[in-house]
């Protein structure tokens, strides 16, 4: 019985310390990607869990550990407590109203150059308004900012090629977006149940078009796809969605070859 109280309390100590961050520099908090070529990624303060990447709650680990409260604490029980009301006091605190991202970021003497937004990094931040990305972002992780109610719009950067699972899922204040030319790859979910959103520009890059990246996109009316090639439609998770509501401007030029395709064809196509 005995060992099988260590074995728990080895593993609350071990996920206790299990932090997402790295670091936090002008309420930016950032995991170190690469030593050597000195990258990070934004990130979450708290643990990741295996779903979406989305962030979870630290354990309560003076209450769930078997602790005897008729003894006292020891000094490292203490201190991951206060590891504990940290993480509350963040959650209340951390990516509130405008966000900006810098380029670059120091910590301890050393520069690190910011090329990502990691999986769940602002997931339900509800009063994040804004947020400044800047140049050199190649990649927007899974759940990166579902659920930011509140987030007006992101300009992407121009060198962002990649967008996670659900990345901007219920971000019920978008209206438009663009997607920066660099963009190939776009994740199931992305801007699924964003209702405000009303049109949506693709990049020229994307070569394949998940059939329920805009699930529940109410008042979407128009996907814009400028790709020269039409893309491949993904099946993903058994879904397609219904677009006869919506309407796909397409380069002129190729209009024949989306009106060629066994997909395209079926939907409202116009040359943009």
């Amino acid at each position: 019985m005995k060992r099988i109280v260590k074995i728990v309390l080895l593993l609350c100590l071990v996920s206790c310390n299990c932090l997402a961050y790295d670091f936090q520099a002008d309420g930016v908090y950032y995991r170190i990607t690469n030593r050597w070529k000195r990258t990070v990624e934004v990130t979450h303060w708290e643990e990741m869990t295996g779903e979406g990447g989305r962030p979870r709650r630290l354990w309560h680990h003076h209450d769930c550990c078997g602790h005897d409260h008729s003894k006292p604490l020891s000094r490292k029980h203490l201190k991951l407590i206060q590891l504990d009301e940290e993480a509350v006091q963040r959650e209340k605190t951390a990516y509130i109203g405008k966000v900006v991202v810098p380029p670059v970021v120091k910590y301890r003497g050393i520069k690190y150059r910011v090329v990502g937004i990691g999986d769940g990094s602002f997931f339900n931040r509800k009063q994040l308004t804004e947020v400044e990305l800047p140049e050199g972002i190649t990649y927007i992780g899974a759940a990166a900012f579902e659920n930011c109610v509140s987030l007006r719009e992101v300009q992407l950067p121009t060198t962002v090629t990649r967008i996670g699972e659900a990345a901007f899922r219920r971000c019920m204040a978008f209206t438009t977006l663009t997607l920066p030319d660099k963009v190939r790859s776009i994740d199931v979910y992305a801007f699924a149940f964003c209702e405000e959103l009303t049109s949506l520009r693709l990049s020229a890059a994307v070569d394949t078009f998940p059939g329920n990246i805009v699930f529940h996109c109410v008042k979407l009316k128009t996907i814009v796809v400028p790709c020269a090639v039409p893309p491949v439609v993904r099946n993903d998770l058994g879904l397609i969605m219904d677009f006869r509501k919506m309407t796909f401007l397409v380069p002129a030029a190729v209009l024949s070859r989306y009106r060629d395709d066994e997909f395209w064809r079926k939907q409202k196509l116009r040359a943009e």
